[in-house]
């Protein structure tokens, strides 16, 4: 489930907070001979909180993962 609002500044210019939560299941199966591993299932959960802004052709966003590894990224995006 994610949420996000896009907000005008100007004429070209917005911007839009979102947040998003999710559940996922891994599935693992070995197919080698040479190791013996166990078949896996993990359940997990993710949310996330994040920021863009859209100027012109350009976008820039920040966003912050939760989950076992949580992260901080940021992106530069140029769209036609």
């Amino acid at each position: 489930m994610a949420a996000n609002k896009e907000i005008k500044l100007q004429k070209k210019t917005f911007i839009s907070p979102y947040a998003g939560a999710f559940v996922y299941l891994s599935n693992t199966h070995e197919k080698t001979e040479k190791v013996i591993l166990k078949d896996g299932n993990v359940l997990g959960t993710q949310a996330m909180i994040g920021f863009s802004a859209k100027i012109s052709i350009a976008r820039i966003r920040t966003e912050y993962n939760f989950s076992n590894t949580s992260t901080f990224s940021y992106k530069l995006v140029v769209g036609f």
